[in-house]
């Protein structure tokens, strides 16, 4: 046979759940009372009577289940070292968000070494060779070249037809230098001709000198066999 259940909560008058307010008694959470004064539901809240509103009829009467209390890790900060590990919690929840459980899980962290092939943690060992590498130098092994000296290794004037030595560097792709070539320059000594510049020589010189610094000039007029006159300017040394 079915059977007759009957729940009967705190009811009261106003004026008496006041006074339990007053000595600081409050609702509990998800308690249900009755006030016989207003005729009306509360549902208890975890605060005072006065603070608590009534139930109107399209409220929807929610008590929260009750779920295990978790305490999830780390329970303290974490400074783990390398290699060494620690314990975070899994938590699990159910549809309504709600945590249901928690699962201890181990975190290692890691220590493996860096190699030229797989990043890693640097070795006590590269620390020492990068702290001997002097700040903003590179890996670069400069090449080993033969020392050159080039010439003329001094101020030369040299006279016509003598000669003096020059220096042709050869250069690789690089711009450094990988051999010097001697070459021979020779300073030309060729008299000028009547169709030909060159060098003045002795006899033209001595020629040049007999001529007056500022020669002077006359008119001349010749009358041609044929009676006709020509006027002609004559430099006279």
């Amino acid at each position: 046979m079915p059977t007759d259940i009957r729940i009967k909560v705190r009811r009261d008058s106003t004026a008496r759940w006041l006074a339990e307010e007053a000595k600081g008694k409050l609702l509990s959470v998800g308690e249900i009372i009755y006030d016989t004064t207003e005729n009306r539901l509360k549902v208890g809240r975890g605060d005072g009577f006065s603070e608590t509103p009534y139930l109107e009829d399209d409220d929807t009467i929610y008590i929260h289940p009750e779920y295990p209390a978790q305490t999830g890790k780390p329970t303290t900060n974490e400074t783990p070292a390398f290699g060494a590990s620690f314990t975070v919690s899994q938590i699990i929840s159910d549809a309504t968000g709600h945590v249901t459980g928690a699962t201890d899980r181990t975190i290692t962290i890691p220590k493996a070494e860096a190699t030229t092939s797989a990043a890693g943690l640097m070795s006590a060992a590269d620390k020492t060779k990068l702290n001997n590498v002097a700040t903003n130098a590179n890996n670069y092994i400069h090449p080993t070249y033969t020392a050159q000296t080039g010439k003329p290794t001094a101020n030369a004037t040299p006279a016509f037809g003598g000669t003096f030595q020059v220096s042709q560097i050869v250069t690789d792709a690089t711009g450094h230098v990988t051999s010097v070539t001697d070459r021979t320059i020779t300073i030309p000594k060729t008299e000028a001709t009547t169709s030909a510049a060159g060098l003045m020589s002795a006899a033209d010189k001595t020629k040049i000198n007999k001529l007056p610094t500022s020669p002077s000039t006359e008119v001349w007029t010749f009358t041609l066999s044929s009676g006709s006159t020509v006027t002609r300017t004559v430099m006279l040394g």
